[in-house]
């Protein structure tokens, strides 16, 4: 039973919708009920099996055509089950009050998408989903895909670590960059044959319970790609191969991206089974896609960002996590500076978490922790203050796209931004900071030889000393605290904070990266004050603002008296 909805309940409710034939079948292991029905598609009887899982009405109705190609091959239809993919799961709300018109809607729609099958008017969708096709093809070699996906046809290479771990790439370098690996030790070699196909192919799956396609059907599968080679070209790359080889393929997809599919072949001669008559024995390789150009986008990053370089100066609690959101984002070049070690006092507030290898630099830590979890990803880890870096040449500011600080010093942010104001550089900077208690967290983002910097902030000529006036805390109080004597101090605030802190730098970052963000904003955001003042802390004006007053006057801090960029301020501001 499925639920409190047995077969015979399934079976009114099919028949209520008008469909003839009805009958119960037995419940699968699982609990699934399951009804047996006729009806007419496209006035053409079929057979239809509808199942309501144990989760009915939180899970749609399962619909399958018995047999699966009763109405021929079909998008949409998985071969061997024949379960009619109706309806795109992902984000679905289902009316849990309403389970027959669950089971009517579900009925409605299977039977509208075998319907558009006969017609014929879903069949680019064998090109939409070809991967999924492929993939119900038996193989039983798995090839890692890191290639980045060329334009033309040209060689790859299969490099095989062992008899089960294969990887298609165009060189060594290219999978030792996503295994994160300084050598692949043992490893051989074979080339393979990449064809890219040209937009509006189309290419009908093999069937799963058949066999599998022969030289000629291959041939006339790909001829949209072979026929843009040149004679010259079709030499090259077809001829003076082995009598067994790999082929992989790209069909452009109508809506967007390509679909990717491999290949084996065994040939019975010593020539390409792509070249005219050649007779040879194919094989379907499943293709996993690692390739960069495909995990970045599919996990929300962006691929334009692959080749921007970020100096991140910092790696706290704020810094560890920008660093995971920039990667996450599609920043794959990194160089991390700072002198401290990770600390087990730092456990519940770092993204590190506990140091199970003792005092280790935050860097390192931070690097290694990249690596493991990120492939593609470039770090650079330098255990230094910032200033020592800088004289030592380990870093030259004009080699970075964007530079973060995450100090949490803002002596050392101060020297910061004077240096990255001086004639002749060019990279734009991002200053970012948390205040005690988790009152709030800030961002400013500055650009050379434009009004507004760090130092903006503390100018202020009524006052007789610096004083931050983007604080949301009245200037004058100390915030540091010790749990464990003067050795441990420490300023309050939780790893909530500094998440949200990392996340507003991380998307001001990518907006300056992106081109989006040309001016030199200050962004804030505001926290919930109560521990803050039961600690006896007392606010400044700057809190009572509104979220979206702080924003609207992001850019009005600029301080035309500036020491730093002053001298940008136009006239009339």
């Amino acid at each position: 039973m499925a639920g409190s909805y047995d077969g015979e309940w399934l079976a009114a409710v099919v028949t209520g919708f008008g469909l003839t034939e009805v009958a119960v079948l037995p419940a699968s292991v699982s609990g699934t009920v399951w009804v047996r029905a006729s009806a007419l598609v496209e006035q053409q009887p079929v057979e239809l099996r509808v199942g309501l899982s144990v989760d009915f009405p939180a899970e749609l109705p399962v619909v399958r055509l018995h047999p699966w190609d009763a109405l021929g091959v079909q998008p949409h239809i998985t071969a061997g089950k024949g379960t009619v993919c109706y309806q795109d799961n992902e984000g679905l709300l289902l009316d849990q009050d309403q389970p027959e018109g669950l089971v009517s809607w579900a009925l409605e729609h299977a039977l509208a998408e075998l319907a558009k099958g006969v017609r014929g008017e879903n069949r680019t969708d064998f090109t939409e989903e070809f991967e999924a096709s492929w993939l119900a093809l038996p193989s039983k070699v798995v090839l890692h895909n890191v290639a980045d996906v060329p334009q033309q046809a040209c060689e790859l290479n299969v490099i095989w670590r062992t008899n089960s771990e294969a990887y298609v790439a165009a060189d060594a370098n290219q999978v030792l960059s996503f295994l994160q690996f300084d050598r692949l030790g043992k490893y051989t070699m074979q080339q393979a044959i990449f064809l890219p196909l040209p937009a509006g192919s189309y290419i009908e799956p093999p069937r799963p319970d058949q066999a599998f396609w022969t030289a000629a059907e291959l041939r006339q599968w790909l001829a949209p790609g072979l026929n843009l080679l040149s004679a010259k070209e079709r030499r090259a790359l077809l001829e003076g191969r082995h009598q067994h080889g790999i082929i992989v393929v790209s069909l452009p997809r109508p809506s967007q991206g390509v679909a990717l599919f491999a290949l084996r072949y065994q040939s019975t001669t010593d020539d390409h089974p792509l070249l005219p008559g050649i007779d040879a024995k194919l094989w379907p390789l499943q293709l996993l896609r690692l390739e960069r150009s495909y995990l970045v986008p599919r996990g929300g990053g962006q691929n334009t960002l692959v080749g921007k370089r970020i100096l991140l100066i910092g790696c706290g609690a704020v810094g560890g996590r920008l660093a995971h959101d920039l990667v996450q984002s599609g920043v794959l070049d990194l160089t991390l500076v700072d002198d401290d070690l990770h600390a087990s006092d730092n456990t519940f507030r770092h993204v590190l978490g506990y140091p199970r290898k003792g005092f280790v630099a935050k860097v390192t830590a931070l690097r290694d922790e990249l690596r493991m979890k990120y492939p593609y990803v470039q770090v650079t880890s330098v255990k230094s203050t910032i200033q020592s870096a800088y004289r030592a040449g380990k870093i030259t500011w004009n080699d970075y796209d964007l530079v973060i600080a995450a100090t949490g010093n803002p002596t050392i942010e101060l020297w910061l931004n004077a240096q990255l104001h001086q004639p002749g550089i060019r990279v734009a900077a991002l200053f970012t900071w948390l205040e005690a208690y988790g009152i709030g967290g800030h961002a400013l983002l500055t650009h050379v030889g434009q009004p507004g910097c760090l130092r903006c902030l503390y100018t202020d000529p009524d006052a007789s000393q610096l004083l931050n006036r983007a604080a949301f805390a009245q200037a004058g109080q100390k915030f540091s605290m010790s749990l464990a004597g003067c050795s441990a101090r420490h300023t309050p605030y939780g790893s909530l904070d500094a998440t949200r802190t990392a996340e507003l730098a991380a998307r001001l970052a990518l907006r300056s990266l992106v081109g989006r963000e040309h001016d030199a904003p200050l962004l804030s955001w505001k926290g919930d004050p109560t521990d803050f003042l039961a600690a006896g802390f007392h606010l400044a004006p700057r809190y009572q603002a509104s979220e979206e007053q702080l924003f609207r006057n992001r850019y009005l801090y600029v301080a035309p008296t500036c020491p730093v960029c002053g001298s940008n301020v136009p006239a009339n501001d």
